[in-house]
């Protein structure tokens, strides 16, 4: 067999997600990348077996710290994407990719990161590949108004015992809306994005909150409690439920909550353009199974990345 018959016969038994024993990439500006845990192949995998392609698109295999391989799994960290058959908390690292010779892929051991019958797991890594270079840039200025919500999300995961850990476990996604999110003064939604089945099932007839749970929240008229005393109310630590109808109430008193949440730290406020980018935050909690199409095209997604000040940031380093 030659060369060229020998790589074709490799590549028909590749795909998108299969991982690789290859130890080290070519990083542009530098030697090699090392690579311990291996590459995996994210072009696509009718890219992978057509003759006329001679080169796939891999990515380094690293294993994360249990924190991050949980914020990663569930999304917030777009940078990783998860290998469900590959190992114990085994991630491609989307920081470091480069295109190799499919030849020098012809002697090297490989396993199927994603079983053949995972159809759903198939999918799901090509949406989070491809997710990953298709982000919304969210303009500086905005992103500091973003950035106190980074410790509300980060606490599910350092605590996610705590009352709000077990609340935020139900929520899915973070999406923002605003219709120019360059012009100054944006008016911005935050939309909170429940798991099927997290929210309550409530009737056609608006009830509103009984007297006690209202007092609570607005005992001046305008929400007085923070997003942890809500979710105190929504999942006390003894166990006992709200009602529906009070549940459904303190979601979105948390979906407030959240909303007012995004204000920038008073250390950020004089950077240009920041006082001024956004107007007014909303918050809005929303079933999974109702969020529309429509909706979804008009939102961006909000992950920890997307939560986090610019890196160049001076103040990063005074807390």
């Amino acid at each position: 067999m030659n060369e060229e018959s020998e790589v074709g016969s490799v590549c028909l038994r590749l795909r998108q997600g299969d991982m690789f024993s290859l130890d080290r990439i070519p990083v542009t500006g530098a030697s090699f990348e090392e690579c311990p845990e291996g590459v995996a192949i994210i072009s696509q995998t009718c890219d992978i077996v057509l003759s006329n392609r001679p080169n796939v698109i891999v990515a380094k295999v690293v294993q994360l710290p249990v924190t991050e391989a949980k914020q990663a799994t569930e999304g917030y960290r777009p940078r990783y994407v998860g290998l469900p058959d590959g190992g114990d908390r085994l991630f491609v690292d989307l920081e470091h990719i480069h295109a190799v010779s499919k030849k020098a892929l012809v002697d090297k051991t490989f396993v199927h990161a994603i079983k053949h019958g995972d159809a759903a797991g198939v999918r799901r890594f090509s949406f989070l590949v491809g997710r990953r270079f298709s982000r919304f840039a969210f303009p500086d200025a905005i992103t500091y108004w973003f950035d106190p919500l980074r410790q509300t999300i980060e606490d599910k995961y350092s605590n996610p015992s705590s009352p709000l850990g077990r609340v935020l476990s139900h929520v899915v996604e973070l999406r923002v809306q605003a219709d120019d999110w360059n012009a100054p003064q944006a008016s911005v939604t935050l939309h909170i994005i429940v798991s099927s089945g997290g929210l309550p099932e409530v009737g056609d007839e608006h009830v509103l909150p009984e007297t006690g749970l209202a007092r609570w929240l607005r005992p001046n008229g305008t929400l007085s409690k923070n997003s942890s005393a809500i979710a105190e109310r929504l999942s006390p630590r003894d166990g006992t439920k709200p009602s529906n109808w009070d549940a459904y109430h303190l979601w979105n008193a948390l979906g407030e909550a959240l909303a007012e949440e995004c204000t920038p730290k008073a250390k950020f406020m004089s950077k240009p353009g920041v006082r001024g980018a956004i107007s007014t935050i909303s918050g809005q909690v929303w079933s999974e199974d109702v969020f529309s199409l429509s909706l979804y095209r008009d939102t961006e997604l909000l992950d920890l990345d997307h939560l986090s000040v610019p890196l160049a940031s001076p103040e990063l380093s005074k807390g």
